[in-house]
């Protein structure tokens, strides 16, 4: 006995994934899924304009974006010091940057001095 399998040929199955891709609305009928279509919402508990998973700290309005404040000290990146050391702040304080506050400074343009 010679056992025949016959297969839906390429072009068939090529066409019905084109067909499904361009996005033909479905025939399903099957209530069995729990799907959730509902728009995904991101929270922002400060209301600082800033998702909670991207701000410093969603508590405090006034810390925001990681992406502007990467050590999160308050100060923008174009503004810090060091972006990646929270005790080197703004340089309008600091000039030199050597962590010494202007008004403490003997020279501010000299960062070996202090």
């Amino acid at each position: 006995m010679r056992i025949v399998y016959r297969h839906r040929p390429i072009t068939t199955l090529a066409l019905t994934l084109l067909v499904s891709a361009c996005g033909a609305e479905s025939t399903d009928t099957d209530t069995d899924t729990d799907t959730d279509t509902s728009p995904v919402t991101e929270t922002d508990a400060d209301d600082d304009g800033v998702p909670a998973d991207q701000d410093c700290d969603d508590s405090d309005p006034d810390l925001g974006d990681r992406a502007l404040d990467a050590d999160c000290d308050g100060v923008l990146a174009d503004d810090d010091c060091d972006d990646n050391d929270p005790t080197l702040g703004d340089r309008a304080l600091d000039a030199d940057c050597d962590g010494v506050l202007a008004d403490d400074d003997c020279d501010d343009n000299d960062p070996t001095l202090g």
